[in-house]
């Protein structure tokens, strides 16, 4: 089996022109990575090899390209300069915090938000988030859809403690994050 390897890589700019492309076996392929992140130290590189030589896996792969992605200089929400433009681009503009400096009374955002409360409660209607599904009681064909469809739901393990999530959680509340890992 052959790979598309691009000489000059896509994450520095390469391009699909043949002239840039070579083929290779994957152990070939995994070399070059390999090579390239030894010479470079670009993670992309890394991630590569480590995903071609089979020491890690696609969602493992993934997972930590976003990981480096997040925490690099190629995120454009963390750049220096890009940071100071969006400053700058707000205060020309005249948009500050919304609440820099202003009280509850100064804020008309605020006092509409307020009016809303003493209508609402005045009328009995929401106090709270949740207060509309509060005290709702549901019937057992809408009980028994929700324990099937919950049944349904795709279910990750974690390779270190062994636990059942669902995919939003695994990645929100543990993933990276697992005790037993470390």
């Amino acid at each position: 089996m052959k790979h598309k390897h691009h000489i000059i890589p896509k994450h520095i700019g390469g391009s699909d022109d043949p002239e840039n492309l070579v083929e290779l076996t994957v152990e070939e392929h995994a070399e070059a990575h390999r090579k390239l992140f030894e010479e470079h130290g670009r993670w992309q590189d890394k991630i590569a090899w480590k995903m071609l030589s089979g020491q890690i896996g696609k969602e493992e792969g993934s997972r930590e390209a976003r990981i480096l992605y997040m925490s690099g200089d190629k995120n454009p929400m963390r750049r220096s300069e890009s940071m100071e433009k969006r400053k700058q681009t707000m205060k020309s503009r005249g948009i500050g915090p919304w609440n820099k400096g202003k009280t509850k009374e100064e804020h008309s955002g605020l006092q509409k938000l307020s009016e809303y409360n003493k209508l609402y409660r005045e009328q009995g209607r929401l106090s709270n988030i949740g207060d509309f599904v509060r005290g709702t009681k549901f019937s057992e064909e809408h009980k028994n859809s929700l324990r099937e469809s919950a049944k349904k739901v795709k279910k990750i393990f974690c390779d270190h403690c062994g636990g059942e999530f669902r995919p939003a959680n695994f990645a929100r509340w543990h993933g990276i994050n697992c005790q037993k890992s470390k």
